[in-house]
């Protein structure tokens, strides 16, 4: 099957596609709103060393780069966090789990750190459910990152690091990313559902049973008639018109005693009169029931 036949048969089958396509995306959004939605504390910091007489600028930004990408990891270290829970920045400990594998587990989520490139910059995006919390966070490493750096090399006092974009905030969630996920929900769904076109051409998907609407019916005639035969509850029906006819009055589903209570309001008057007559159309009545 070409991707022309495909398409041809793709138009043919929109329901099923709509099905999958919906059911996938029901699952993006089940995933996304299942965590909690967290928001974002970014700082920039630049790492500068001293350059010494005859130091060319090339040697000092290689330099820059490598410390840059060490202070980047040093980030995710048991001693970096211990640190920063340590500063004076008012985080919450009872966030983080006493064991130390989960607790770290859960710092790594927390915490995210890029060195970019050769520019010697480190990016420290912080992610919290509380924006609070999120912004104590990232300026606690950001302030030991300043302070702590010379743990974690060996050039003491030549290295600095400088905070070049101070804390920001974003004023709403960015974890998930909720267009995200419900734009691969939508993608997924659609290969799947093409997918599933192309495997199953003559296959129908069905939400609901097929006979559900049969059934009911068969329930209406049960309660009309006397739910055996949909052939009796039809002559039962253009009997019933018929008479009302007769009557002159609306077609409709009448019962036995209200045929016979139209009858006798529209004859009482006229009963003494033609008592015969009376007898005679009460009588056709009982005879259609």
């Amino acid at each position: 099957m070409d991707f022309k036949e495909l398409i041809n048969l793709a138009k043919t089958k929109k329901k099923n596609i709509a099905i999958i396509t919906s059911i996938f995306l029901l699952l993006a959004l089940v995933i996304t709103f299942a965590q909690p939605l967290k928001y974002r504390a970014t700082t920039r910091l630049l790492v500068v060393q001293e350059g010494s007489a005859g130091s060319d600028v090339y040697s000092i930004s290689r330099s820059n780069k490598y410390l840059s990408s060490i202070l980047s990891e040093v980030v995710y270290s048991n001693s970096f966090f211990e640190q920063v829970l340590s500063s004076n920045y008012n985080i919450d400990p009872t966030i983080f789990s006493l064991d130390s594998n989960k607790r770290m587990k859960q710092w790594k989520k927390m915490v995210s750190s890029t060195a970019v490139n050769d520019t010697g910059i480190i990016v420290i995006d912080t992610y919290h459910p509380d924006r609070y919390q999120a912004n104590q966070i990232n300026q606690a490493i950001a302030y030991t990152l300043k302070t702590k750096n010379g743990d974690y090399h060996g050039l003491e006092n030549k290295v600095s690091v400088k905070v070049i974009d101070r804390t920001i905030l974003s004023n709403w969630p960015v974890k998930p990313n909720i267009i995200l996920n419900l734009f691969f929900g939508i993608f997924f769904g659609v290969l799947a559902s093409f997918g599933f076109v192309k495997i199953y051409p003559n296959k129908e998907i069905k939400i609901l049973p097929s006979n559900i609407f049969s059934r009911k019916k068969k329930h209406v005639y049960e309660d009309m008639g006397n739910g055996n035969e949909e052939a009796d509850v039809k002559s039962f029906l253009e009997e019933n018109n018929l008479l009302a006819k007769k009557l002159e009055v609306e077609p409709t589903v009448l019962s036995k005693e209200e045929v016979v209570e139209e009858d006798y309001n529209r004859f009482s008057e006229e009963k003494n009169d033609n008592a015969d007559e009376y007898e005679k159309l009460n009588g056709n009545i009982n005879n259609v029931f």
